[in-house]
């Protein structure tokens, strides 16, 4: 491995830790999730990964937001390509009913919970209460979306 090839590696990877995304992180799961054993990264088709696990701050943001007793689990986010500053999370969620698993999505201003997050689709708008973000222009047809509700469905 070349001098560049490794430095550029040590830097993603402190990037990586300094930003402290843990895959797996539950709403439930203050202690942070299982390390990143067996986390996929989604990449595009030039190997340029596009999801990365959802920082804990907006998970506890979008947990925040949900009915009593539903739960997220397993939520990556992705930075859309069709919106300035707009970060898509989708993670699979559990009604308080117990009903059947699905992929709710939500879109943020910022990475980290830190700005306004928005519900984009009809689970994600069921089980939070959430602003609706077809008010600002997003939907489930944004590539973003479709990409973190990938990531969700395998991890």
């Amino acid at each position: 491995m070349s001098r560049t090839l490794q430095v550029l590696l040590a830097l993603v990877v402190a990037a990586v830790l300094a930003a402290g995304c843990v895959p797996g992180r539950s709403s439930d799961d203050a202690g942070g999730g299982d390390g990143g054993a067996g986390g996929a990264v989604a990449t595009d088709g030039e190997g340029v990964e596009r999801c990365a696990p959802a920082a804990g701050p907006l998970v506890d943001a979008i947990a925040a937001s949900l009915q009593e007793g539903a739960a997220i689990d397993d939520a990556w986010t992705v930075r859309s390509r069709g919106f300035d500053e707009v970060y898509f999370t989708s993670a699979r969620v559990l009604a308080a009913d117990g009903g059947e698993e699905q992929i709710a999505t939500w879109a943020s201003l910022a990475p980290d919970g830190d700005r306004l997050v928005f519900s984009v689709n009809d689970q994600a708008r069921e089980i939070s209460g959430l602003d609706d973000g077809g008010d600002q222009g997003f939907s489930g047809g944004d590539e973003g979306v479709a990409e973190s509700q990938r990531c969700a469905r395998l991890n």
